[in-house]
């Protein structure tokens, strides 16, 4: 169970890494000030004036087309928001927005929006440069918003599932052993049993291997209160996922 959770943690872990990546190349590749919609639908943009305004009553815009327009939202020093309605009947092409402020005409300084209209969905989703929204139809921000809280779900389950095994283990006078030193003479490990378990030094433990079967002995040498250390002989083949137990 602890296996299967912490693969699947670890899977959603690497999709939302994934998502972060396609998230910032994707950013990075496309066009500033582009906006894609399909005809009869609208989405929210935002952009940025040349000089601050203390409301959307300040501002305007002017288009190429009636077919494309700007409904403002609000305002506020130099950002605003508003809402982009497509017309039903706008055609597959470019279409530009200029937003400025009332009373002033815009210059060549003035921000130009770019308003990408796709005659059917199938070509607006292959449009994209992320590879989430292209194949997926979803933004690689909103699986990373998902995965994150999913993997850390999984991790913590991972935590409580080792510690509770862990503790169950403890009681019958067996631990995992969770490191390992190779040393001149011997291998120095680290496991989880300590004076709190009736551990004391110089006990001859036994060591057993993966599928729990003995392969050999340990002998501590240092003992604290919830974990110890020990030697084993060189000779024996050792692994992280070996375990030490007192009878």
């Amino acid at each position: 169970m602890i296996k299967l959770v912490g693969r699947g943690g670890a899977v959603i872990s690497l999709i939302f890494f994934l998502s972060i990546l396609d998230t910032f190349v994707s950013g990075h590749l496309e066009p500033k000030g582009t906006y894609r919609a399909l005809p009869g639908t609208t989405r929210l943009i935002n952009g940025k004036l040349q000089r601050p305004v203390d409301s959307a009553d300040e501002i305007t815009y002017s288009s190429d087309t009636p077919a494309v327009k700007i409904v403002f939202l609000e305002a506020k020093g130099r950002l605003w928001r508003g809402r982009l309605e497509v017309n039903q009947r706008a055609k597959e092409r470019d279409y530009s927005l200029i937003v400025y402020l009332k009373g002033q005409v815009p210059d060549e300084e003035t921000p130009i929006l770019t308003v990408r209209v796709f005659e059917d969905r199938a070509r607006y989703q292959a449009s994209f440069k992320s590879i989430s929204q292209k194949h997926l139809g979803i933004p690689p921000w909103w699986i990373s918003v998902v995965s994150l809280p999913l993997a850390l779900v999984s991790f913590g389950a991972v935590y409580l599932l080792s510690s509770r095994e862990e503790a169950l283990l403890a009681r019958e006078g067996i631990a995992e052993i969770y490191r390992i030193i190779r040393r001149d003479e011997a291998w120095e490990i680290t496991f989880g049993l300590g004076r709190d378990h009736g551990i004391k030094p110089r006990d001859r433990l036994k060591l057993l291997n993966a599928e729990g079967r003995p392969v050999g002995d340990v002998v501590v040498t240092i003992v604290e209160a919830e974990q110890s250390h020990a030697s084993v002989d060189r000779w024996l083949p050792i692994t992280p996922n070996f375990f030490v137990s007192k009878s």
